[in-house]
């Protein structure tokens, strides 16, 4: 009797430890799978928010192109065509001092083809860091910004630029002419700082302002989604290997904070 219950335990303690053995399998076939999906669903997402990213940055090139070529033909065209309107008058005209008024015309509507042809050009491409290096460009856009309104500006720009790739130069620009253009259209500021060094081996861009903030005129979903060109200067600033911090409070202004780590 002893052996047969002995048996029959033994027997129970056998299923009971198959049991168990099968819900530990169970449960690590569970977990992976988990992990699994948790995995493959991260992937999707950072696919999709590359892939969102890339279609705004194409429908951006596209807006540029459609602002480019409204520019031409409002702007530059409209000049073309009042100078050959001019011209004709003044063929036309049998008195010389018709003929040299026109022609005044002419002259002064094509100085001002000229220098809109040059803005543009410099736009496009800015032409000085070629000619005379990166902190004449960057001075020249923060110059060529801020003209006109009544924002003051406190700058500095120290940076080696030997130690600056070339192909960094005009990635760096454009950075720097993004998140002025944001604070042009959105700040609402009356003072701006911009800072531009070098240490080390790392290249910082710290720009400040004291508008409404962020947060006051644009929605969280709204920089998630695109709003300020965010999204943009931030692919910007990973091309190039570096992070970009922004802090802002309601009407207490922006603070961004740019380092590039540089190649030698």
């Amino acid at each position: 009797m002893c052996a047969y219950t002995i048996s029959i335990l033994l027997y129970t303690c056998e299923i009971n430890f198959l049991s168990l053995q099968c819900i530990s399998i169970i449960l690590l076939l569970t977990v992976i799978g988990y992990i699994i999906y948790h995995v493959y669903r991260s992937k999707k997402r950072k696919e999709h928010k590359r892939n969102t990213l890339a279609l705004r940055f194409f429908n951006s090139i596209e807006i540029e192109r459609k602002q480019l070529a409204n520019y031409l033909h409002d702007s530059i065209g409209q000049d073309l065509l009042i100078i050959k309107n001019r011209v004709l008058l003044g063929l036309q005209s049998k008195r010389k001092k018709e003929m040299i008024e026109q022609f005044n015309e002419i002259s002064e509507t094509v100085t001002h083809a000229l220098e809109k042809t040059r803005e543009l050009s410099y736009t496009l491409y800015p032409y000085q860091i070629d000619r005379l290096g990166l902190t004449k460009a960057l001075e020249s856009l923060i110059n060529r910004s801020f003209y006109g309104t009544s924002i003051k500006i406190n700058r500095t720009i120290t940076v080696d630029e030997k130690k600056i790739p070339y192909n960094y130069s005009i990635q760096i620009y454009r950075i720097l002419q993004e998140t002025i253009q944001n604070i042009l259209r959105h700040a609402r500021a009356t003072e701006v700082s911009v800072t531009v060094d070098i240490s080390g081996n790392v290249l910082f861009i710290v720009i400040t302002d004291n508008g409404v903030g962020i947060c006051s005129n644009i929605s969280p979903s709204e920089i998630q989604n695109g709003g300020l060109g965010i999204p943009i200067l931030q692919e910007r600033v990973r091309v190039l290997g570096g992070s970009i911090s922004i802090s802002s409070e309601q009407y207490r202004g922006t603070s961004i904070r740019i380092e590039i780590p540089l190649i030698e």
